[in-house]
């Protein structure tokens, strides 16, 4: 299924799966999209994609996307 994620201004392939978290493949949108994903201690977690930068909060050591809930 092709999901578009308006936050990162771009369409995924993805696998839908009922009771589960919403999950994003980084190596996807490294290898297939162009971006970049760096996480260092002074910066965090950071996803460039097309020129635009995302500062991921980290919880319990899982870098986050923020997305609306799916109603």
């Amino acid at each position: 299924t092709t999901c578009k994620i308006n936050e990162l201004g771009t369409n995924v392939v993805a696998r839908v799966l009922d009771g589960t978290p919403r999950v994003l493949s980084v190596q996807q949108l490294v290898e297939q999209q162009g971006a970049s994903f760096s996480w260092s201690p002074v910066d965090g977690a950071v996803l460039i994609l097309r020129g635009v930068r995302h500062v991921l909060p980290v919880k319990q050591g899982v870098p986050l996307l923020a997305l609306p809930a799916i109603g």
